[in-house]
């Protein structure tokens, strides 16, 4: 479902996403997907964070290495 969002988004921007053309795209009624995420907003922060999460858990397995400060700035931006 956050996948159908953040393409939708991307797609036709985000003021144009709306819970209307978000839920045809996911193939489900609106009502369902507001009795999961409660609102539009709801939605949309829910997608923020698990963004944030899957950053945050690139992050966090990275393993950083380099013998310089340059390499090893260089692999963190890799990640």
């Amino acid at each position: 479902m956050l996948d159908v969002v953040v393409q939708t988004v991307i797609d036709i921007g985000y003021y144009k996403a709306s819970s209307n053309e978000i839920a045809r795209r996911a193939g489900l009624t609106w009502g369902s997907i507001q009795h999961l995420f409660g609102s539009r907003d709801q939605l949309m922060l829910d997608v923020v964070n698990h963004a944030a999460a899957k950053i945050e858990a690139s992050i966090g397995s990275a393993t950083i290495t380099g013998e310089t400060l340059d390499e090893r700035l260089e692999n963190v931006l890799d990640v």
